[in-house]
């Protein structure tokens, strides 16, 4: 399909499109990828028809039917107060998605209108751009150089406001879990991402994933070649990957372990799928911790201690909990208070 004339509500309830923002796939990404070097005039209305499709599939299946009509009787008093003028000088949405989408859909952009100029605004006053995840959700980001980033939960990524410059390294700071797919420039630019706890992942090129959690920061490479700058403790070291390891980095920066890994345990979470691999339960309840933010309580150490190996879809924290229940055959209940205690039967 020709997307060169597509504007922003073209874009928004497109299927291909749709199912890319919400369930991106490799093939999908290095699709958009190079279809916006060939279109890079395009970078912003691509972005606000992902940020549109993501309000529309986020409230689409939570609101009743008297809050829709309230929704379309909103948008009717705004339509009322705007001049034709200020509609015609919007040139973001046309009347096409009128035809085609809901009353949510309608309401949906007129919100978004409402917020973008504030948000704009907001953006052009900052240094600064911040991505954040909730917990249980995840975020595709498509960056200014057309790079892609998941976001995992519980997590959050900051870039310039402003383009990279074509001489200065693209740089990003991250807090939490990432996976990047990083767009190789003719002129080698560097891709650097600085994590909270003073290391620093530089790149060409590449796929890899970088967890700053806790007491640890892993990097693990599934393609290309990163150079793993570690500044702590007053200690300046440096290690080259090679694709397949994982390096983990301990808290006070004075153990780093390197060892060779499939890498799709450590990334598939981007896919929403979990890999367990020989894996204690209590390594799978401080993941839990972290990406769903439930305190996990187990019975005692031998529990803590046992391993699991699995291959299971990551579709809800429900999910995972009753695979875990079945593969150890153990006992877990999960309350309102985000506790999730877990015991023998």
């Amino acid at each position: 399909m020709d997307y060169s004339k597509h504007g922003v509500a073209d874009f928004a309830v497109d299927d291909f499109f749709i199912q890319w923002v919400k369930k991106p796939t490799k093939n999908a990404n290095l699709f958009w990828i190079h279809w916006l070097e060939h279109n890079p005039d395009k970078y912003e209305v691509l972005q606000e028809a992902r940020e549109l499709v993501l309000i529309l599939t986020k409230d689409e299946d939570n609101l009743s039917e008297w809050e829709l009509n309230e929704m379309w009787q909103n948008l009717n008093m705004a339509c009322a107060a705007s001049t034709v003028q200020e509609v015609a000088n919007k040139k973001v949405v046309t009347l096409r998605l009128w035809e085609r989408k809901s009353m949510l859909a309608a309401a949906a952009v007129t919100l978004l209108l409402l917020i973008s100029g504030i948000t704009l605004f907001i953006i052009g006053q900052q240094k600064t751009v911040i991505y954040a995840t909730h917990y249980g959700e995840k975020q595709s980001i498509l960056l200014p150089d057309s790079s892609i980033v998941v976001l995992n939960a519980n997590s959050q990524l900051t870039i310039p406001a402003a383009d990279w410059g074509e001489e200065e390294p693209r740089e990003v700071r991250l807090k939490g879990e990432a996976y990047f797919s990083i767009t190789h420039k003719v002129n080698n630019q560097k891709f650097i991402v600085h994590t909270s706890d003073g290391v620093q992942v530089e790149v060409l090129g590449t796929e890899f994933n970088v967890s700053d959690r806790g007491s640890r920061n892993r990097v693990v490479l599934a393609s290309g070649k990163v150079m793993l700058n570690i500044a702590r403790t007053g200690v300046n070291k440096q290690l080259l990957m090679k694709p397949g390891e994982l390096v983990e980095i301990a808290e006070d920066a004075g153990t780093i372990t390197k060892q060779e890994i499939d890498t799709d345990i450590y990334t598939s979470w981007k896919d929403n799928k979990l890999i367990f691999y020989d894996i204690s339960l209590q390594e799978i309840a401080t993941m839990l911790e972290e990406n769903y933010g439930y305190a996990v309580v187990i019975q005692d150490k031998a529990l803590a201690d046992q391993k699991i190996t699995a291959f299971l879809d990551a579709g809800s924290l429900s999910d995972i909990l009753v695979t875990l229940s079945e593969t150890l055959g153990v006992k877990i209940i999960q309350d309102k208070q985000k506790r999730i205690m877990i015991s023998n039967d």
